[in-house]
């Protein structure tokens, strides 16, 4: 299914061949490719990249299964909107991804690409705690196409950096358009993204604002969100997994940390580790850049051999993994 022609209209064209990305786009191409291991457990994920590589048109098979959506009330959860997109071409994705994302010309942070937020529902969450009482939490959730009746799918909870804070419902999807040959390519996987924001008045995921405790600290809240979209809908709980980048990605470390026993893999991009070994035996993968003064190379790396060290066996790999900016763009 292709995206309809207002959101074409917004995509910027690029004449630059696709794979030549920046390194933020490379952190996150990285990290799906590396669910590989502790998520998907899909041996031909990274022939699917180069598949999209090749293949300029394609057709879409009918896949069996059911139409996958939230009722409109189910429970705390409610559905706002559906997502325009579930397929997209390669030109399209050429199209989307041609360039790197944008920032927002009036305040910090970038901007969410329009062909990335068709390809997320948009849902609300009545939630109760600090300053909140039966407030409606809006967040997106991607969904696969089809569900075949019976089976269990992945989760992925992304965590976004600061400046994508807002309260619009549509920020926190900057960066992702780098993601949609896995949302909806033409041999997209199926898993659930959760992608919750946070609020524009508290952009930290741990801080609460409220005298009452951390009751609405957009962490806590992300926390009784997932756990709602778990017992909605058929995620796989053995393969539940966070990511994040920048300020998001201390969020992912976090999260793990909080709940080890949920999670299947961790990946952070651009982030500082919490100190010490991490209390979980997870996948690792920790990607950072040498040319970044926010977050130390050393200090991902002692956190992941400190980790091995108490017994636990998260992967490591180390190694050049691509340019950026004239610097060298690192797996912790």
């Amino acid at each position: 299914m292709s995206q309809n022609s207002a959101s074409k209209n917004q995509v910027t064209s690029s004449s630059e061949p696709w794979w030549r990305f920046g390194s933020t786009t490379w952190m996150l191409i990285g990290g799906l490719l590396l669910f590989n291991v502790g998520c998907f457990l899909q041996p031909s994920l990274l022939d699917t990249v180069f598949a999209l590589v090749a293949t300029s048109t394609f057709s879409m098979a009918q896949q069996e299964g059911t139409e996958n959506a939230p009722t409109e009330n189910s429970g705390k959860l409610i559905l706002l909107e559906k997502a325009k997109i579930s397929t997209i071409s390669n030109r399209e994705i050429r199209e989307a991804t041609g360039e790197e994302s944008e920032k927002d010309k009036k305040e910090d942070g970038y901007l969410p690409n329009p062909t990335a937020i068709d390809c997320f529902d948009a849902l609300g969450y009545r939630y109760t705690g600090g300053r909140y009482n039966d407030e409606l939490i809006r967040f997106r959730l991607r969904c696969p196409p089809k569900i075949e009746p019976g089976k269990k799918y992945p989760l992925i909870v992304w965590f976004h950096g600061k400046g994508e804070s807002g309260d619009d419902n549509k920020r926190q999807l900057a960066h992702l358009q780098y993601t949609l040959p896995f949302l909806a390519g033409p041999k997209s996987l199926d898993f659930f993204m959760l992608v919750t924001q946070c609020p524009k008045d508290n952009p930290y995921w741990d801080t609460s604002v409220s005298t009452e405790g951390k009751g609405d600290a957009p962490m806590t809240i992300a926390r009784e969100i997932m756990e709602a979209v778990i017992k909605e809908f058929p995620i796989d709980e053995d393969r539940i997994s966070a990511f994040g980048l920048s300020s998001g990605g201390a969020a992912a470390w976090q999260f793990v940390q909080d709940s080890p026993e949920k999670f299947a893999s961790i990946v952070s991009c651009s982030a500082s580790p919490p100190s010490g070994p991490l209390l979980t035996d997870v996948t690792v993968w920790a990607f950072g850049c040498t040319g970044d003064g926010q977050i130390s190379m050393e200090q991902l790396r002692q956190t992941i051999n400190q980790t091995k060290s108490k017994g636990d066996q998260p992967n490591k790999i180390e190694g050049r993994f691509g340019p950026a900016d004239g610097n060298q763009l690192r797996i912790a």
